[in-house]
Protein backbone atom coordinates (compact mmCIF):
# COMPACT_ATOMS: atom_id res chain seq x y z
CA UNK A 1 0.00 0.00 0.00
CA UNK A 2 3.01 2.62 0.74
CA UNK A 3 3.06 3.81 -2.48
CA UNK A 4 6.89 4.64 -4.34
CA UNK A 5 7.51 8.33 -5.27
CA UNK A 6 10.00 9.29 -7.81
CA UNK A 7 11.29 12.78 -6.83
CA UNK A 8 14.26 14.05 -9.11
CA UNK A 9 16.30 16.42 -7.31
CA UNK A 10 16.72 19.58 -9.72
CA UNK A 11 18.23 23.33 -8.63
CA UNK A 12 16.00 23.43 -5.48
CA UNK A 13 15.17 19.65 -3.53
CA UNK A 14 13.86 21.96 -1.03
CA UNK A 15 10.85 22.94 -3.72
CA UNK A 16 11.23 19.20 -4.43
CA UNK A 17 10.55 18.12 -0.78
CA UNK A 18 7.89 20.26 -0.38
CA UNK A 19 5.54 19.43 -3.43
CA UNK A 20 6.24 15.64 -2.39
CA UNK A 21 4.13 16.43 1.05
CA UNK A 22 1.59 18.57 -0.60
CA UNK A 23 0.88 15.07 -1.63
CA UNK A 24 -0.56 14.43 1.40
CA UNK A 25 -1.14 17.59 3.80
CA UNK A 26 -2.97 21.43 2.85
CA UNK A 27 0.40 23.24 2.78
CA UNK A 28 -0.15 26.72 2.11
CA UNK A 29 -4.13 26.33 1.64
CA UNK A 30 -7.32 27.08 4.22
CA UNK A 31 -8.36 23.13 3.70
CA UNK A 32 -8.42 21.39 6.99
CA UNK A 33 -6.77 17.67 6.81
CA UNK A 34 -9.85 15.88 7.27
CA UNK A 35 -11.30 17.98 3.75
CA UNK A 36 -7.43 17.30 1.99
CA UNK A 37 -7.97 14.91 -0.74
CA UNK A 38 -4.38 13.92 0.18
CA UNK A 39 -5.12 13.78 3.56
CA UNK A 40 -6.99 9.78 3.23
CA UNK A 41 -3.81 8.73 1.03
CA UNK A 42 -1.54 9.65 4.42
CA UNK A 43 -4.08 7.82 7.10
CA UNK A 44 -4.77 5.06 4.53
CA UNK A 45 -0.57 4.75 4.72
CA UNK A 46 -0.68 5.06 8.23
CA UNK A 47 -3.39 2.38 8.74
CA UNK A 48 -1.71 0.02 6.68
CA UNK A 49 1.30 0.28 8.57
CA UNK A 50 -0.12 -0.36 11.94
CA UNK A 51 -1.96 -3.04 10.45
CA UNK A 52 1.11 -4.51 9.00
CA UNK A 53 2.76 -4.01 12.50
CA UNK A 54 -0.14 -5.90 14.35
CA UNK A 55 0.03 -8.95 12.04
CA UNK A 56 3.54 -8.80 12.45
CA UNK A 57 3.54 -8.31 8.25
CA UNK A 58 6.08 -5.02 8.36
CA UNK A 59 7.91 -5.40 4.63
CA UNK A 60 11.27 -6.73 4.40
CA UNK A 61 12.59 -3.36 4.00
CA UNK A 62 11.20 -1.85 7.48
CA UNK A 63 12.36 -5.14 9.19
CA UNK A 64 15.61 -5.23 7.78
CA UNK A 65 16.33 -1.58 9.15
CA UNK A 66 15.78 -2.55 12.60
CA UNK A 67 18.06 -5.33 11.99
CA UNK A 68 20.67 -3.16 10.86
CA UNK A 69 20.40 -0.42 13.51
CA UNK A 70 20.77 -2.41 16.01
CA UNK A 71 23.50 -4.13 14.94
CA UNK A 72 25.42 -1.60 14.08
CA UNK A 73 24.82 0.49 17.58
CA UNK A 74 24.49 -2.87 19.49
CA UNK A 75 25.96 -1.05 22.69
CA UNK A 76 23.40 1.30 23.21
CA UNK A 77 20.27 1.24 23.49
CA UNK A 78 17.66 0.80 20.54
CA UNK A 79 14.45 2.05 20.92
CA UNK A 80 12.01 0.98 17.80
CA UNK A 81 9.39 3.77 17.55
CA UNK A 82 7.18 1.66 14.36
CA UNK A 83 4.05 1.66 15.95
CA UNK A 84 3.28 5.60 16.78
CA UNK A 85 0.87 7.06 14.64
CA UNK A 86 3.14 8.74 11.57
CA UNK A 87 3.55 7.74 8.22
CA UNK A 88 7.68 6.95 9.43
CA UNK A 89 9.70 4.02 10.39
CA UNK A 90 10.90 5.83 13.52
CA UNK A 91 13.96 4.80 15.71
CA UNK A 92 16.10 6.40 18.54
CA UNK A 93 19.83 5.30 19.42
CA UNK A 94 20.27 6.40 23.23
CA UNK A 95 23.70 7.30 24.05
CA UNK A 96 25.39 6.87 27.72
CA UNK A 97 24.55 9.69 30.20
CA UNK A 98 27.14 12.52 30.54
CA UNK A 99 26.54 12.64 34.34
CA UNK A 100 28.09 16.32 36.31
CA UNK A 101 27.56 17.61 39.90
CA UNK A 102 25.54 20.23 38.34
CA UNK A 103 23.33 18.62 35.63
CA UNK A 104 23.25 15.46 33.76
CA UNK A 105 23.47 15.54 29.79
CA UNK A 106 21.44 12.58 27.59
CA UNK A 107 21.67 12.76 23.76
CA UNK A 108 20.08 10.37 21.35
CA UNK A 109 20.21 10.38 18.01
CA UNK A 110 16.82 9.96 15.31
CA UNK A 111 16.37 8.44 12.56
CA UNK A 112 13.21 9.28 10.91
CA UNK A 113 12.52 7.23 7.33
CA UNK A 114 9.55 8.65 5.58
CA UNK A 115 6.64 6.51 4.12
CA UNK A 116 5.32 9.60 2.00
CA UNK A 117 8.66 10.67 0.32
CA UNK A 118 11.84 9.22 -0.73
CA UNK A 119 13.39 11.36 1.79
CA UNK A 120 14.40 10.38 5.50
CA UNK A 121 15.68 12.28 8.87
CA UNK A 122 18.50 12.16 11.25
CA UNK A 123 18.57 14.26 14.01
CA UNK A 124 20.46 14.65 17.74
CA UNK A 125 18.56 15.60 20.52
CA UNK A 126 20.53 16.65 23.85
Amino acid sequence: MVPEIKISVGNNPFFNLVQAVYQYYPIGTRDINEAYPGYGKLTAIIKDKIERLMSNTLPAAGIQLDHDVRAAFNELTVLNSYHRQFPNYAMDIRFPKIEYREVDLNYKLSLRVSLLTNYYTIFSKS
